[in-house]
């Protein structure tokens, strides 16, 4: 264990060690907490090894025996993989050493198992408005993944996991935090590695913002990429709470409104403001989150609007469990290479922050907007342009037609798969493309059926059975897949 790094901020209530060659946090918590975490998640992934990271973290958990007599947990994020424990030093140190040991030799005999329990995971919640959003901004690709299926869970490979695990976790990759003094004693053994930074964001190139989409989620949402130095969160939270006394108080419309914010890399962050509400209210609580945020972007915060902020944020600082999550986010952007600051950093920058430069960060904000509402709502006015739902090309190649097509010159959809990809053509014309230089994965079931997944977020699904040929469509398609992007899933055994 080293001391501060010269130059350290005396005023911060946290300070900066190394513990193993492993950068640490230690802040100044009410109750004792410690977290290793690692640069590895979701967004790092390529979608046919999606799950990867998941599995690790419940394997390496799993090696510690199905309970303690403290709490601890894991979790995986678009860029972090984290390991906590709530206890005593020694009881933290405890499982932090034991986390170490175990990702080394993650016990890969219960692979399979692991892997019905995340997909049971999976499958007891749902996706909603903020992971359809960043889908719809990413595709199948990065942070986009998150409301895609994790394919690895279908067909699991000790391998890959083997591999996965001795790349990302490491030393070199990895930061430590607690909520009070570091424990003494504590060991990592974790091999050196190195920093894994976080991934290029890859948007969906046909699409152009503002834009307006019709969503699968229910509700309304909208969301914005942002610089990080722009602290969006704090106009986004001064438009929920207008939005709560419009929406909630005064009209009845909704439940709540959420706001969430996080790193997408290093400095960019994605934002989303979302609302629930009956589908005949939906265009109504639509039309009001835009007006509050583009008063915002307007004529920026009230006196009012920021003292609220500085008062909500005062309070968080001289609370002792808010505080204790000083040296969690510092740790995270370590991890990112983001400079962190203390709270007192921040508090000096929102008390310094006013009425003008909230509008100019929001009213920048609304160029990157993206609005989504359910089925049935009409399109917003304004600036907001559709978002593309169908592919701009249609690959040429060897047509299906259906098998309740009659006749060859009947109308309805066809199936075309060429040389450079497959299109599925609606019988208006439109096509739905997956070319193969940019397809993200392929998923060939059981039963015969083959998705193929594009980068952009497009995708194909062939069942054999509804098109004339279709099984040779699909054996076109097999022989077609790039290499490495073929996920094949096993007949299911039965119960265990």
């Amino acid at each position: 264990m080293t001391a501060p790094p010269s130059g350290s901020h005396p005023e911060r209530l946290f300070e900066r060690l190394e513990i193993d060659g492993v950068p640490a946090f230690a802040g100044q918590g009410s109750r004792y907490m410690g977290a290793l975490l690692f640069r590895a998640g979701r967004g790092d992934e390529t979608l046919h090894i999606g799950g990867v990271t998941h599995l690790v973290e419940h394997l390496a958990l799993f090696g510690l025996g199905p309970e303690r007599d403290y709490e601890f947990n894991g979790y995986v994020s678009g860029l972090v993989t984290g390991f906590f424990a709530t206890g005593t030093p020694e009881e933290v140190t405890e499982f932090l050493a034991e986390v170490c040991r175990t990702i080394q030799d993650l016990p890969l005999g219960r692979l399979a198992a692991e892997s019905r329990v995340l997909r049971a995971e999976a499958a007891s919640r749902s996706s909603g408005a903020c992971d359809e959003l960043i889908w719809l901004r990413y595709g199948a690709t990065g942070q986009g993944q998150r409301y895609l299926p994790e394919l690895m869970l279908l067909a699991p490979d000790p391998a890959v996991v083997r591999a996965w695990a001795a790349e990302r976790f490491t030393a070199g990759n990895a930061a430590l935090w607690f909520s009070g003094p570091p424990p003494t004693g504590l060991r990592l053994k974790l091999p050196p590695g190195t920093r894994t930074p976080p991934p290029p964001l890859s948007p969906v190139a046909d699409a152009s913002y503002p834009a307006w989409v019709v969503g699968r989620s229910g509700g309304v949402g909208i969301s914005f990429v942002r610089p990080r130095e722009d602290w969006l969160n704090v106009p986004m939270e001064i438009a929920a709470h207008r939005l709560r006394v419009l929406l909630r108080f005064e009209r009845g419309l909704t439940y709540d409104v959420g706001v969430a914010y996080e790193p997408v890399t290093s400095h960019l962050a994605h934002a989303a403001l979302w609302a629930g509400c009956l589908a005949e209210h939906a265009a109504v609580v639509r039309d009001g989150i835009i007006e509050v945020l583009e008063e915002i972007g307007a004529h920026g915060a009230t006196d009012e609007d920021l003292a609220r902020a500085r008062s909500r944020f005062r309070r968080r600082m001289e609370d002792p469990e808010g505080r204790g999550q000083e040296p969690a986010v510092a740790a995270t952007n370590e991890l990112l290479g983001y400079p962190y600051k203390s709270m007192e950093d921040l508090h000096q920058e929102l008390e310094e922050l006013d009425g003008p430069a909230i509008a100019r960060r929001m009213a920048a904000a609304l160029e990157t907007a993206l609005v989504l509402f359910p089925h049935g709502c009409p399109p917003p006015k304004g600036r907001f342009r559709p978002y593309p739902l169908w592919s701009q090309e249609q690959v040429r190649g060897r047509a299906f037609r259906q098998t309740r097509a009659p006749f060859p010159w009947s109308k309805g959809p066809r199936l075309i798969v060429g040389a450079e990809g497959v299109s599925m053509i609606s019988t208006d014309g439109r096509a739905i493309t997956v070319p193969f230089a940019s397809c993200a994965a392929a998923v060939a079931h059981p039963d015969g059926i083959l998705d193929v997944y594009g980068e952009d977020g497009f995708s194909v699904s062939v069942e054999p059975r509804m098109w004339r040929g279709g099984s040779e469509a699909v054996r076109l398609l097999l022989d077609a897949i790039p290499a490495g992007r073929l996920v094949r899933i096993a007949a299911p055994p039965g119960p265990p």
